[in-house]
């Protein structure tokens, strides 16, 4: 009634796009437990999408999360994702194998991952832009225990920064790739510039096409 509310009538509403509204997923396996897996998304803006996790596992305890996907680069798995998770793991030693661990892991466990591009001199003239894909995890077994999807796709992902300069003619590549994960075997290069170059015609019917690459290369081991 004018400025004075007289009613007020408060509502649950559920999109149809499984990526928004609640969403929750309940079973049981041999390392979790019984478990529910509970996902609320929404959208910040106009080109973030925001995907907040709380999961209780009974054997393993709660855990929170949180991913942001860019709706600009949404097509491309690759780019434009930031994703936290921690979970206060009860019982580390589970796994789906059944055997004891070479190593003692702590309770508390997570990971950062941060895949992006930038376009350095803007969307229009995408020749330089920057790539991002940076993983720090708790521990050698967090995948195998909550991400199993992922594990089976890359058991040891890599972190690594790029400078790259795309013309038809070739692609060159400044990158530094770095250890954060002590816990794997894995190689660095702080740098390694790289040059592909097209095929280009050279004379009458000849054709030239290569790669050239020089780099500090180091092997860590886990």
């Amino acid at each position: 009634a004018g400025n004075t509310p007289v009613f007020w009538l408060p509502y649950l509403s559920q999109p149809l796009d499984d990526e928004l509204g609640y969403k929750f997923t309940p079973g049981y396996s041999s390392n979790w437990g019984a478990y529910l897996l509970n996902q609320y998304g929404i959208i910040h803006g106009d080109h973030t999408l925001a995907q907040y996790k709380l999961d209780l596992r009974s054997s393993r305890g709660a855990a929170i999360g949180a991913d942001f996907i860019s709706l600009k680069q949404k097509d491309n798995k690759n780019w434009g994702r930031l994703k936290f998770y921690y979970a206060a793991d009860s019982d580390p030693t589970l796994n789906h194998a059944n055997q004891v661990r070479p190593v003692d892991i702590d309770d508390q466990r997570y990971r950062i991952n941060f895949q992006h591009r930038i376009y350095i001199t803007g969307p229009a003239e995408r020749t330089w832009y920057l790539d991002f894909d940076l993983n720090k995890i708790s521990d050698e077994f967090f995948y195998e225990d909550f991400f199993m999807n992922e594990y089976r796709s890359d058991r040891e992902p890599d972190n690594q920064i790029s400078l790259v300069n795309s013309d038809p003619r070739y692609v060159a590549t400044l990158m530094a790739k770095f250890e954060l994960n002590d816990f794997y075997q894995n190689d660095t290069r702080l740098p390694e510039l790289s040059i592909d170059i097209t095929r280009q015609p050279l004379w009458n019917g000849l054709f030239y096409q290569g790669n050239s690459s020089v780099g500090i290369l180091e092997e860590h081991l886990g």
